[in-house]
């Protein structure tokens, strides 16, 4: 039987992250919500988003944590949940550090960028038909996501 934080990282769809926990909660409209509370692995926590090499820390992490919302799973709000910090890099400078679990300056993780962000050029093997190049709104409905699609950053 897999442990929590595996199923966690698969949920995730990451190797480099450890899962430090995880909450289960409703929200005010009773909507369920999984936290999970990750960080890079000690060999990736100080790494730039750019270049992928090891830097040095540049300050310490931040106050408030800083929330990836994820694609739903069964109906339940996946979120994932960091304190982030600022590394000094030689080649790009000053910069958040590199998460595994999402590209840089993104509000989704990797999986929704997999999941809907798509170009003709990346099919999906199951089907047949013509694939145009997914643009969506922040304010239209995704019936794949059962919820209009939100973010906390651009994509």
């Amino acid at each position: 039987m897999a442990s929590a934080n595996t199923l966690c990282k698969q949920l995730l769809g990451v190797k480099s992250a450890v899962v430090t926990g995880h909450d289960f909660y409703q929200d005010s409209y009773g909507v369920n919500h999984l936290r999970i509370h990750a960080r890079p692995d000690k060999r990736h926590e100080n790494d730039c988003p750019f270049c992928h090499k090891r830097c040095k820390p540049y300050d310490v992490q931040t106050r408030l944590p800083r929330i990836w919302r994820s694609l739903d799973w069964g109906g339940t709000l996946v979120e994932i949940q960091y304190r982030t910090h600022r590394i000094l890099c030689p080649e790009h400078g000053v910069l958040v550090a590199d998460v595994p679990w999402a590209y840089p300056g993104s509000g989704s993780p990797l999986r929704f960028f997999h999941r809907f962000i798509k170009t003709p050029s990346d099919p999906p093997s199951n089907i047949s038909a013509p694939w145009p190049k997914a643009r969506l709104s922040l304010s239209v409905p995704c019936p794949d996501l059962s919820a209009a699609v939100h973010s906390a950053g651009s994509f």
